[in-house]
């Protein structure tokens, strides 16, 4: 039987009343090779905090792993209770220090997980979020974590190119146009 792990439908509701209609990805990933789920207790399913500042620089949170430093986008789960707006904020802030404010809810996505033991449907909710203080410095969010803001496409980090992932979150989000690379920039 398959898990489905997303806020209420009223919630759902709620975003498409306030933002109109939202783009929509289905994604299938197959992680056979993990167990299921043990690192996955997202119920209400999960905000990606998409954080502008000034510029149009988008925030890439760097997190430690076993070879070495990478840099990832806010990301965390939406919990009881919460809102996907209210679950940005707070991903937002905790990730990188910034208080943000909200531009829109850009895009759902359904990810269908198939682990060894069984599988999961998680929702990702691509929220665009803009920084409300200046972004020219780094700022440390604790936890071995470091925040700054990189120019799409020119300073993306590696991982993220190389993730179709994360390709799909920042097209989706209209931050990334699909031929940016042969344009050589981002769209203004």
């Amino acid at each position: 039987m398959q898990d489905i792990e997303r806020p209420s439908k009223g919630e759902i509701d709620r975003l498409l009343e306030r933002y109109g209609r939202l783009r929509r990805r289905i994604v299938d990933w197959d992680l056979r090779h993990l167990d299921e789920q043990t690192n996955y207790p997202a119920p209400f399913g999960e905000v990606i905090s998409l954080i502008l500042d000034h510029q149009g620089r988008v925030a890439a949170v760097k997190r430690s792993g076993p070879q070495e430093d990478i840099y990832v986008l806010p990301q965390g789960r939406i919990d009881e209770g919460e809102g996907v707006e209210e679950a940005a904020v707070r991903v937002a802030l905790e990730a990188t220090g910034m208080e943000v404010k909200i531009v829109e809810v850009a895009a759902i996505h359904r990810a269908r997980i198939r682990f060894k033991g069984g599988s999961v449907e998680r929702w990702y909710f691509i929220v665009l979020c803009s920084s409300l203080i200046d972004g020219d410095e780094a700022h440390d969010a604790g936890d071995d974590r470091e925040a700054k803001f990189v120019k799409l496409p020119i300073e993306m980090p590696l991982e993220w190119a190389r993730s179709q992932w994360y390709l799909w979150v920042l097209k989706d989000a209209g931050l990334l146009h699909p031929h940016a690379f042969l344009l050589g920039k981002a769209p203004s």
